[in-house]
This record gives structure tokens, sequence and C-alpha cells, in this order.
């Protein structure tokens, strides 16, 4: 699952910003990566903020730059205001999420009329 959305102030890279984005939903291996990326660079306490940057790193795409090149180190270029964005936008996917689990699931037995 997905969602598109728009930086405020855009992400640099190559000396211009890139704005337009596409997060994809985290999995449970993209937390226990973040998480244990982040406790690499700061230690044991890694503050939450440093989490959610290394779990979007790996949920996120960026019109205008690589794939290879988006990492955490990339993002903590990002405007502060731009962590409400992103959490903005996990938030919407979590949403579009449990709705789309509380829709009655199709019996596949039942012929079709």
């Amino acid at each position: 699952m997905e969602i598109k959305g728009m930086f405020a102030c855009g992400l640099e890279y190559e000396g211009q910003r890139h704005k337009s984005f596409t997060l994809r939903l985290p999995t449970m291996a993209d937390v226990e990566k973040a998480i244990e990326a982040a406790q690499n660079e700061a230690g044991a306490n890694a503050c939450a903020a440093r989490i959610d940057r290394h779990k979007w790193a790996a949920c996120l795409s960026v019109d205008g730059i690589p794939a290879e090149k988006m990492n955490a180190r990339l993002l903590a270029g990002l405007a502060a205001r731009e962590w409400g964005v992103l959490k903005d936008a996990e938030d919407e996917l979590v949403k579009k999420l449990v709705a789309a689990s509380a829709a009655p699931a199709e019996n596949c037995a039942a012929p079709s009329a």
C-alpha cells in the first residue's frame, strides 16, 4: 500500500529541491532494520525521530532522486517540518489499511451469478 504526497520545503539532491514523494507502508522488517541502524548511529538510546528517518528511507521514493541514493543520511537534510509531513502520510496509510481490513471479505467459494 502506498500514498503520494508533497514535501513543504522539499528534499535537496544535487542542488535541486524535490517535493513529490511516494511512501509505502513500512513492514516489521523495515522497523527492525531502522531500529538497528539508528542504534548503530546513536547508541542504545536512539531517539524516535532517528528511527523514523531510517524507516522512511527504506519506504520512500522521491521524484527525481534515484532509489539507490535514498538513505537516512540524505533524509537528515530535510527541514524539521517534513517529519510531520511524512508522519501524516504514514498515519494516512494506516487508516487506509484499517479501512480495507474492515471491508467484508469476498466469499471465494460462492458461485457468481
